[in-house]
């Protein structure tokens, strides 16, 4: 998810592929054929229960609370 805005379903569903892809003995349970749906529908449930994120029309957003913890890209070219 984004601090900047909803995220479509289908993308976090895209990131969650790659992972499982890049790291194939993680979540060994989701490996399997639709896995990375139902890995993406089980998170995004726990954190809407926990008021963490929200489903809207346009995806899932975060919510003020987890939106502080987002990932954001790196500064190119800067000193850390």
């Amino acid at each position: 998810m984004s601090a900047d805005g909803p995220v479509p379903e289908e993308k976090l569903i895209a990131w969650i592929t790659e992972r499982l892809e890049r790291f194939p003995a993680w979540a060994k349970t989701y490996q399997s054929e639709g896995g990375p749906a139902r890995l993406t529908q089980e998170a995004v449930g726990l954190l809407c229960a926990f008021g963490l994120a929200e489903r809207t029309t346009e995806g899932v957003r975060a919510r003020p609370a987890a939106a502080r913890y987002a990932v954001r890209p790196e500064p190119s070219g800067g000193a850390r």
